[in-house]
């Protein structure tokens, strides 16, 4: 298994085989120490993109480093 990496804004993943692979994404949720989890099934010889999350703060939405 690939450890994470420290910081990500958005995930592509690709299916290089020849059968249907599952795949989860977890994004940590700051505001209450969750976590937020996608799964997609890509198909063979395929890819997917998880997108970026916006976190609510309660009254102010983080902005990404520049």
């Amino acid at each position: 298994m690939v450890p994470p990496p420290k910081r990500v804004d958005a995930v592509e993943v690709h299916n290089t085989t020849d059968h249907p692979v599952k795949f989860k994404v977890a994004y940590d949720n700051h505001k209450d120490k969750s976590e937020i989890v996608e799964e997609h099934t890509v198909g063979p010889k395929s890819s997917h993109t998880f997108g970026e999350k916006q976190l609510d703060m309660g009254g102010w939405q983080p902005l990404p480093p520049s």
